[in-house]
C-alpha cells in the first residue's frame, strides 16, 4: 500500500510533535508564522498560546488571520520578498558587529566616526547610522523617534424612536512626538478593522484626514493597520484602541516609530 506523508483534513496530527509545538509555546519568548490563514486548529492554537501569553508574534501573511489582533507584528507581503529584507537586515548587523569588534575601529578612523547600529523596539526600523565619537547613541536615537496612536471623538445624540441614546463617534490616527511628520509624508494606508455588526467591517483610508465615522451605542476594541510609503521602509504596524464614549477626546498610548531620514519631516 502507498500512502503519502502529508496531514489531510480530518486526519490527526502525530501526538508527540503537536505536544512538543504546545510545550514550545509555553517556553517561547517569540514566535514567527509565515503563510498561514491561522484557522486551522489545533495547529493554529500554537502561536496563539504565544500570543496569550504576551510573548512576541509575529505573523508574515498576504492577508489577515484571526490571531492579527495578539501579534506586536503583523505583515501583509510576499513571503521571499520579507525575506529577502530580513536577510539584508541580518547581514547589515552582522557587518556592523564585526566593525564594533574591530580595534581599528574602536580607536579613531580618520574621519573621525565609527558605525553603530540604531535598535530601536519591535515597531522600528534597523539602521545604520554614522555617530561622531563621545556622542549619546540612545539620545540620538530618541531625538529622532516619534509615535503612532488612535483616538476617538464622540457626540451623544438620540434618534426618534430610539429607546437608548447613541454616539456618533469618529476614530482617528495621529502623530505623536515633537519629531513627528504630517501623516501624509509617511502614511500611504490605515485599515480601521470595527465590529463585526458593522458594514463593511474593514474601512480603508488611503488619505488624510486617516479617519471614520460611524454611529452606534456600544463600545469595543478597535484595531488598525497602518501602511507606510514604500520610501520610509517600514514594515505595517498594528494599533489598538478601545472606543471610549467616557470624555470627549480619547487618545490610546502611541506605538514609537524610529527611522533615518524621515522623523521630523513635514512635507
Amino acid at each position: 500500500m502507498l500512502k503519502d506523508s502529508i496531514i489531510h483534513f480530518r486526519e490527526n496530527l502525530p501526538e508527540d510533535d503537536l505536544d512538543s509545538a504546545f510545550e514550545h509555546a509555553e517556553a517561547a519568548d517569540l514566535c514567527l508564522v509565515v503563510g498561514s490563514s491561522c484557522r486551522v486548529t489545533p495547529a493554529a492554537d500554537v502561536p496563539q498560546r504565544v500570543g496569550e501569553r504576551g510573548k512576541a508574534l509575529v505573523i508574515i501573511n498576504k492577508q489577515a488571520t484571526p490571531l492579527d489582533h495578539l501579534a506586536c507584528l503583523v505583515i501583509h507581503a510576499d513571503i521571499d520578498a520579507v525575506f529577502s529584507m530580513l536577510h539584508d537586515k541580518l547581514s547589515e548587523l552582522d557587518a556592523a558587529a564585526e566593525l564594533e569588534r574591530s580595534p581599528a575601529t574602536e580607536s579613531s578612523p580618520a574621519d573621525g566616526t565609527r558605525v553603530t547600529l540604531a535598535i530601536g523596539d519591535a515597531d522600528s526600523a534597523l539602521h545604520p547610522i554614522a555617530v561622531p565619537p563621545g556622542h549619546n547613541v540612545a539620545q540620538e536615537a530618541t531625538e529622532e523617534e516619534w509615535g503612532l496612536a488612535m483616538g476617538n471623538t464622540h457626540v451623544q445624540v438620540q434618534g426618534t424612536g430610539e429607546q437608548q441614546p447613541a454616539h456618533e463617534w469618529t476614530l482617528f490616527l495621529t502623530a505623536v512626538g515633537d519629531c513627528a511628520p504630517e501623516l501624509s509624508a509617511v502614511v500611504q494606508r490605515c485599515d480601521f478593522h470595527l465590529h463585526p455588526t458593522f458594514r463593511p467591517s474593514c474601512v480603508s483610508v488611503e488619505a488624510p484626514p486617516f479617519a471614520v465615522s460611524r454611529r452606534g451605542w456600544g463600545t469595543f476594541t478597535v484595531y488598525a493597520d497602518v501602511y507606510f510609503h514604500q520610501s520610509t521602509g517600514l514594515p505595517p504596524l498594528r494599533l489598538e484602541h478601545p472606543l471610549d464614549f467616557s470624555q470627549d477626546e480619547a487618545v490610546s498610548p502611541p506605538r514609537s516609530v524610529q527611522f533615518e531620514g524621515v522623523a521630523g519631516a513635514t512635507t
